[in-house]
C-alpha cells in the first residue's frame, strides 16, 4: 500500500490543529483588542467629549496592538514568551499613566494584561504577569504618594495572583481538552485509513492492475487539483474518490474483469454497472460520502454521452471532471492484454482531441500544462 494514499490525513490534522490555534488565540486576542478600544473610546465621548483623552486612549490602544503583533512574531520563541510578559507590564505602566488623570481604578489595566496572558499561555506566564504587576503597582502607588499604599497593593497583588491562577487553569483544561479531541480525530483517521485500506486490498486482490493505477491516478489528480487551487474539501472529494474510483469493480465477474481481449456488447453493459455498483457500496457509509462523486461519475462525459446518468458539462461534478482525464491519460500510458501503451504526447494528443466531447476544456488546459511542466 502506498504511503502517499494517505497523506491527506497528517494534512488535515495539521489543518484542524492550526485552525485551533487561530481561533482560541489570535482572533479571539484581536477581538478583544478592538472591543476595549471601541468600549473606551464611546466612554470617553460619553463623558467628556475630549480629544485630548480620546488621543490618550488611541496611543494606548495602538500600543497594546505592537504587543499583540510582537507576541504572534516571538510568542512562540525559547524566551518570547516572557518577552511578552514584560512588554505586557510596560503597557500596563503606560497606559496606567495615559489614563489615569481622567479614569479611575486605572489599576484595572493590569488585571487585563494578566488575564490576556494566563488566556493565552497559561498559569506560569500569568503568574509571572501578576507579579511583575504587582510590583509595578507598588512604585506607582509609592511615587504618586496614595495613601494606604500597602493595602492596596495587598489587595490588588491578591486579586492579580488569584486571576493568574483561575485563568491559567481554565486555560490548561481547555487544551488539554483540545488535546484531547485532537487524539480522537486521529483514531478516528486511523480508523477510516483501515477502511480504506480493506476496500482498496479488496479491489486489488479482485483486479490486479488496480494497485498501480490507483497509486497513479490519485498522486496525479491530487496535483492537478492543486494546480487548479480546490479548497480543501474539493481536493478531499478527489483523492478520497480517485483512491475508491474501481470499487465497484469487485461486484463485477471475474470472466469480465479478467477477460485478455476486448469485451462484447453483454459484457461490457455488465462491466458499465461499476459506477453504480460503487455508489451503492459507499453512500450509507458517512465518512466516504466525499468519494461518492468520483465514483458514481468518472465514466461521464462533457457532451453528455456517457454513463451511469448521461450527466452533460458543469452538471458532472467538479471531481469527477477532473478524475475522467486523469483516470483516461493514465489508461492510455499503460500496458493492456489487448494493446500496447501510448507515449506521453500521443496520449496527450489524444487529450486535447477529446477536449469539449470527452473532458471539460477548461480543465484539459490546466491538465495539459501541468503535465507538460
Amino acid at each position: 500500500m502506498s504511503k502517499n494514499r494517505f497523506h491527506f490525513f497528517s494534512w488535515l490534522a495539521s489543518r484542524i490543529n492550526s485552525s485551533i490555534d487561530r481561533l482560541f488565540i489570535n482572533y479571539s486576542f484581536l477581538v478583544a483588542v478592538a472591543f476595549l478600544f471601541i468600549w473606551m473610546l464611546v466612554i470617553m465621548l460619553e463623558m467628556t467629549g475630549d480629544w485630548l483623552h480620546i488621543g490618550r486612549i488611541v496611543q494606548f490602544v495602538v500600543l497594546v496592538g505592537i504587543i499583540f503583533f510582537l507576541s504572534s512574531k516571538f510568542g512562540k520563541t525559547r524566551y518570547g514568551v516572557y518577552f511578552t510578559v514584560i512588554l505586557s507590564v510596560i503597557a500596563s505602566i503606560v497606559g496606567y499613566y495615559l489614563l489615569s488623570p481622567f479614569i479611575d481604578h486605572t489599576e484595572s489595566i493590569f488585571f487585563l494584561a494578566t488575564i490576556a496572558i494566563s488566556a493565552r499561555w497559561g498559569t506560569k506566564p500569568g503568574l509571572t504577569t501578576s507579579i511583575l504587576s504587582t510590583l509595578a503597582l507598588f512604585f506607582i502607588m509609592t511615587n504618586t504618594g496614595m495613601n494606604n499604599v500597602t493595602a492596596s497593593v495587598l489587595t490588588n497583588g491578591g486579586f492579580l495572583i488569584f486571576s493568574a491562577l483561575i485563568v491559567g487553569s481554565i486555560t490548561h483544561q481547555r487544551e488539554r481538552s483540545l488535546n484531547d479531541q485532537l487524539v480522537a480525530q486521529q483514531q478516528v483517521q486511523a480508523t477510516y485509513s483501515a477502511t480504506l485500506m480493506a476496500l482498496t486490498q479488496a479491489l486489488e486482490t479482485r483486479d490486479f492492475e488496480t494497485q498501480g493505477h490507483s497509486d497513479r491516478v490519485t498522486s496525479l489528480s491530487l496535483t492537478l487539483a492543486k494546480e487548479m487551487a480546490l479548497n480543501s474539501k474539493e481536493i478531499q472529494n478527489v483523492q478520497w474518490g480517485a483512491l475508491l474510483h474501481d470499487v465497484g469493480k469487485i461486484g463485477i465477474p471475474d470472466y469480465i474483469l479478467h477477460k485478455p481481449g476486448p469485451l462484447n456488447e453483454d459484457e461490457w453493459m455488465v462491466m458499465k454497472k461499476h459506477p453504480e455498483i460503487g455508489y451503492a457500496m459507499l453512500k450509507d457509509i458517512p465518512f466516504l460520502q466525499p468519494a461518492l462523486d468520483i465514483v458514481h461519475y468518472h465514466h461521464e462525459r462533457f457532451d453528455g454521452k456517457g454513463y451511469p446518468q448521461s450527466l452533460k458539462g458543469k452538471d458532472i461534478p467538479l471531481a469527477a471532471r477532473i478524475f475522467s482525464i486523469v483516470d483516461s491519460f493514465d489508461a492510455m500510458t499503460s500496458d493492456r492484454p489487448y494493446r500496447k501503451k501510448m507515449s506521453k504526447v500521443e496520449a496527450l494528443t489524444e487529450i486535447r482531441k477529446c477536449s469539449g466531447s470527452q473532458f471539460d476544456p477548461e480543465i484539459v488546459k490546466i491538465f495539459i500544462k501541468t503535465i507538460s511542466a
